[in-house]
């Protein structure tokens, strides 16, 4: 709030300062630059009133063009009507001053559109950044979408060879289960027919050795019947 303030309060102290200089250098030195009269003096700072007050409330510029011209023309056909030049010379430079000192401070609601205009850029600027950024982000996005999906297919596919995998493996862990119990039959089976070849090897020995025996006695029984024929 001091920040609008300042230049007001300045500026209306400018204005009652170099009136009241002008004044005491009129009755100083006896010169005609400020308005003898009240009725002048009214005038003036009536003109100098509506100046600030739209100083106050508007723009320089415009203050500056409508303001002055209605002044200087009012000025101008007063001296002319009273056929007196030495209201210019007494109005004008107070008004003049007030105009170059009006035209080098900036007003409140100047200050306020500049203000405004600059927080307006500053929002247009941010905008346009986060625009940037948002393509930037959305041009990102969609290239990590594109790799999500990539990496998505090739670990379905991934997961499907594993899958197939672990049904090859759980088909080998059968086989390899089936082949254990094939060898242990196997081995098994082995041992058995060790164990009937052993027997068959025995046996066949035995019935051999019978054999062998049998012949014998086969061979000795003609002579034994021989023998006993001649007894």
């Amino acid at each position: 709030m001091l920040k609008f303030l300042r230049e007001p309060i300045l500026l209306a102290f400018l204005i009652v300062s170099y009136n009241f200089a002008l004044i005491q250098i009129s009755d100083m030195f006896n010169l005609k630059l400020y308005p003898v009269s009240l009725s002048e003096k009214l005038h003036l700072l009536f003109f100098l009133s509506a100046l600030y007050t739209a100083w106050l409330f508007g723009e320089r510029l415009r203050t500056v063009a409508w303001i002055g011209a209605i002044f200087v023309l009012n000025v101008f056909i007063q001296a002319i009507l009273d056929k007196d030049p030495n209201l210019i010379i007494q109005k004008m430079p107070a008004f003049l001053i007030t105009l170059i000192v009006i035209k080098l401070f900036e007003s409140p609601a100047e200050k306020r559109l500049r203000l405004l205009q600059e927080s307006r850029q500053k929002l247009e600027e941010e905008l346009t950044k986060n625009q940037h950024e948002l393509m930037e982000a959305l041009r990102t996005k969609r290239l990590y979408e594109e790799i999500l999906t990539k990496l998505s297919k090739e670990k379905e596919d991934l997961e499907r060879k594993i899958e197939k995998l672990a049904e090859q493996e759980k088909e080998r862990q059968q086989l390899l289960k089936e082949k254990e119990e094939i060898v242990k039959k196997l081995n098994s089976y082995a041992q058995t027919l060790k164990v009937f070849e052993e027997k068959v090897e025995r046996l066949t020995q035995a019935n051999r050795k019978l054999f062998e025996l049998i012949e014998i006695q086969e061979k000795s029984l003609p002579y034994q019947k021989t023998k006993s024929y001649q007894s």
